[in-house]
């Protein structure tokens, strides 16, 4: 029935509809006597302030009263409810009062926490509704980045990027290396990459803040990688002693040899091989070693720098 206690004396009453009271008072004697309480319910809905938190900017923006036709005038002041109640009564005498329109704008160029009270004052029936609003400005995101090297070698070209971004809470980076698929993006904070061949990379990163508010860095040539270290010895001695006993691209594995043949003084063609670095021992198929001297190579390698093959040809000297 509304009542906050039937049995005291002067109880709180909150209908949600009109409502009929009737009291009784007992004397200390037991007469009793009773009166009725007429609680008039009116139509009344509580406005509701609508807004969201916002970025720093040197733009305004709005919170907008969500009320209908019960509410009556509105009232906007600066400040929470108790701080509007305590400055004043509710209207524009109040020092906190702001506008009688529905929407107010807010201003974004100053970081902070603010506070705004709206307030339906309905004249016809005296009723009254509040609500108050936090609002917050922050800051926005700035995307920066290190790395621990921006100059690399073909043999150390895994890099690590740490974010050193402000206010960011999403990480999106590319690291200019769509040859790597999947692996040429990232969004974690702090990935790492490695990267596919030499060349110089432009390196991105997109950082947004808890709001949804972006910022964008591109590197251009952040990062460069130097070309594989290789090269063709001019001389080779297979005598089993593991020291350049074999004739092939130095290091190892350093360039993907699509193919490689050597011609002996005379023009005869006595080494071929295709796609693969094990190079020429300076010996025949079933073990005879070839004589010392001057040999002819042609050698073709892929370098992934360069679409089409590059072809190396020269001479190599057999020493026994």
């Amino acid at each position: 029935d509304g009542l906050s206690d039937p049995t005291i004396p002067n109880p709180m009453a909150s209908p949600q509809n009109t409502t009929v009271y009737t009291v009784t008072g007992t004397t200390v004697s037991g007469c009793e006597i009773s009166d009725i309480v007429i609680v008039n319910v009116i139509p009344f809905t509580a406005p509701v302030i609508y807004g969201s938190d916002a970025c720093q900017g040197l733009y305004d923006f709005y919170i907008y009263a969500i009320k209908d036709a019960t509410c009556g005038n509105t009232l906007w002041f600066n400040g929470n409810i108790s701080e509007v109640l305590a400055a004043g009564p509710l209207n524009s005498s109040n020092p906190r009062f702001i506008s009688f329109e529905d929407s107010i704008p807010v201003s974004a160029a100053n970081l902070g926490n603010y506070q705004f009270t709206l307030a339906c004052v309905n004249t016809s029936t005296g009723c009254i509704g509040l609500d108050e609003f936090d609002l917050r400005i922050i800051g926005l995101p700035t995307a920066t980045f290190t790395a621990d090297k921006t100059l690399c070698t073909y043999d150390d070209r895994t890099v690590q990027f740490t974010s050193t971004s402000n206010n960011a809470v999403f990480h999106y980076w590319q690291f200019g290396d769509p040859s790597t698929g999947d692996l040429n993006w990232d969004t974690i904070p702090n990935p790492s990459h490695t990267f596919s061949g030499p060349g110089k990379y432009n390196i991105a990163l997109f950082v947004l803040n808890e709001l949804g508010c972006p910022d964008l860095i591109i590197l251009d040539d952040y990062i460069e990688v130097a070309p594989p270290n290789y090269f063709l010895p001019s001389a080779f001695s297979p005598n089993g002693d593991g020291l350049n006993d074999i004739f092939r691209v130095l290091p190892p594995n350093s360039a993907n040899v699509l193919s490689m043949k050597i011609w002996d003084r005379w023009g005869a063609l006595i080494f071929e091989s295709e796609n693969d670095n094990k190079g020429w021992t300076g010996y025949t198929p079933d073990g005879k070693p070839f004589d010392p001297g001057t040999y002819t190579y042609k050698v073709v390698i892929q370098l992934p720098q360069f679409s089409e093959p590059k072809v190396y040809t020269g001479y190599v000297t057999l020493i026994r």
